[in-house]
């Protein structure tokens, strides 16, 4: 499948930015990806901007196949257990480097891609682990601290054929929940998510694609302005910045916040006027207040 690229110009905040779609030469293709929000409670761990781009572009194409191939059969919301179709517990879904490719159009050195391919999914899907704690009952926990701990890996078996130059996945079917979007989803665009070429920002522009369609701020005259609490621990861990607790605020702002705020707001076609501020815990001595978590402010883009 051959893909041309069309450039088009937007005017943003006093720039003009490239916007660059990919079409199909022969049909526009649909570019867009929809899963559950649980995909935000994955840890990425070590992920580069470019690891991001390449597991995307995984669910991307096992997403279509679930919808072509109908996919999940039952669904027990409140518990752990997914029920699938019997066929997908053993055939394989087979993903082409050719199909990789599409969202990822700086890579044209074929060797180099190959080990890309092979260090991902050795190094990295192989280590990617879904975590799910279930309390029996919270009374229990909290007396006696029992609770449940189930984990997955995301990919089951993983199969990677240089000699084909096609990636052969088994996925957990959990995974396969996760990408098929039911009751709470998020959906964005594929050439945008790879257009980000900081990996903080791809998980920021994640972050506000789950709460894009939420409530508007209290008492906001712009029904698009939408914002986002996080505390600091949890915003490290959310950003696999867990193993920097180091870091101070000013570190973790110019570091990872302000540079993807930054990004977003020159690159992204999806969401303006992207900010932050700071949340400060209760004390009353105002030169000793401790940063105890961020807010984050934006609009949707309706243009």
């Amino acid at each position: 499948m051959s893909f041309a690229q069309f450039v088009t110009f937007d005017f943003v905040e006093g720039n003009y930015t490239l916007k660059f779609t990919q079409r199909s030469q022969n049909k526009l293709i649909d570019t867009s990806f929809s899963c559950s929000n649980e995909i935000n409670s994955i840890i990425f761990p070590n992920f580069t901007a470019m690891d991001f781009n390449i597991f995307f572009t995984i669910c991307y194409f096992v997403s279509k196949h679930i919808k072509e191939n109908g996919g999940i059969k039952t669904i027990k919301r409140n518990k752990i257990d997914v029920d699938i179709k019997d066929e997908y517990t053993h055939d394989f879904i087979e993903v082409s480097y050719s199909d990789l490719k599409i969202f990822l159009p700086q890579i044209k050195n074929k060797k180099r891609f190959y080990k890309q391919i092979y260090e991902f999914s050795n190094y990295k899907l192989s280590n990617l682990v879904l975590n799910h704690i279930k309390y029996k009952d919270i009374k229990e926990f909290n007396d006696e601290g029992k609770g449940e701990i189930k984990i997955f890996q995301f990919f089951d078996v993983i199969i990677v054929d240089n000699f084909k130059e096609i990636l052969k996945l088994k996925i957990n079917p959990y995974a396969y929940f996760i990408l098929s979007k039911f009751n709470n989803f998020m959906s964005f665009d594929m050439n945008e998510f790879c257009s980000f070429e900081n990996k903080y920002t791809k998980t920021l522009f994640r972050l506000l694609k789950q709460y894009e369609n939420g409530v508007s701020e209290t008492g906001a005259d712009n029904l698009n302005k939408k914002s986002i609490y996080m505390n600091k621990d949890e915003f490290q861990k959310f950003i696999d910045n867990s193993n920097n607790y180091n870091y101070n605020v000013y570190d973790l702002e110019k570091k990872t916040i302000k540079p993807s705020i930054k990004e977003l707001n020159l690159g992204s076609y999806s969401f303006k006027n992207v900010d932050y501020e700071r949340i400060y815990a209760d004390n009353k001595n105002t030169k000793m207040r401790k940063v105890k978590g961020f807010r984050f402010i934006f609009e949707k883009r309706n243009d």
